[in-house]
C-alpha cells in the first residue's frame, strides 16, 4: 500500500509539474533591455510647435527619453510597473532657430498589473488591458509586446 500511495504521489508531482507558483517568479525586476538597446534610449522626438512665453512666440520641441523601469511581481499574482521618462524641451528663436532654452524633466509612472505564470511562460497583464507575454529563466524575465521585446533581471 505505502509503494502505491509513493507512486500516486510521484505521478501526482509530475502532472502538476507545469505549475509555477507566483511565490517563485515573484521579485522585483530591473529593465536591462528594450529590443537589444540598454536604457535611456530616446523614443520619440515630438513634432515642432509654437509656444508663448512671457508674450514672445517661439518654437519648441520635446524629445522623450526612457530612462529606467522596474516590475515587481508580488506573491498574490499582483505586480506594478514603474518607468522614468526624462523629457527634454528645447525652445528656438523662430527666425534665427537659435536656441533660447531648454529644460529637462523626469516623469515617473507607475502601472497595476496581475501576472499568471505555468512554467517557464509568463502572461504579464495590466489594468487597462494590455497583455504582455514572455518567458521566466532563473532570474531573467523576458516580456514581449507588439514585436517589442523587453528583459529584466531580478
Amino acid at each position: 500500500m505505502r509503494a502505491v500511495i509513493v507512486a500516486l504521489v510521484a505521478a501526482l508531482g509530475v502532472a502538476c509539474g507545469d505549475t509555477t507558483r507566483p511565490e517563485d517568479v515573484s521579485g522585483t525586476y530591473m529593465l536591462q533591455t528594450v529590443n537589444g538597446v540598454r536604457s535611456p534610449f530616446s523614443t520619440t522626438t515630438l513634432p515642432f510647435r509654437v509656444v508663448t512665453v512671457d508674450g514672445r512666440d517661439l518654437v519648441a520641441q520635446q524629445t522623450v527619453a526612457f530612462v529606467s523601469g522596474s516590475l515587481e511581481l508580488g506573491d498574490d499574482a499582483t505586480c506594478s510597473a514603474t518607468d522614468v521618462e526624462r523629457i527634454t524641451e528645447v525652445l528656438f528663436d523662430p527666425i534665427t532657430m537659435n536656441e533660447v532654452s531648454s529644460t529637462v524633466t523626469a516623469h515617473p509612472s507607475t502601472r497595476s498589473c496581475t501576472f499568471s505564470a505555468t512554467g517557464t511562460s509568463i502572461t504579464v497583464t495590466y489594468s487597462y488591458g494590455i497583455v504582455y507575454t514572455g518567458s521566466v529563466s532563473g532570474d531573467v524575465l523576458t516580456l514581449v509586446y507588439q514585436g517589442s521585446t523587453w528583459v529584466y533581471r531580478r
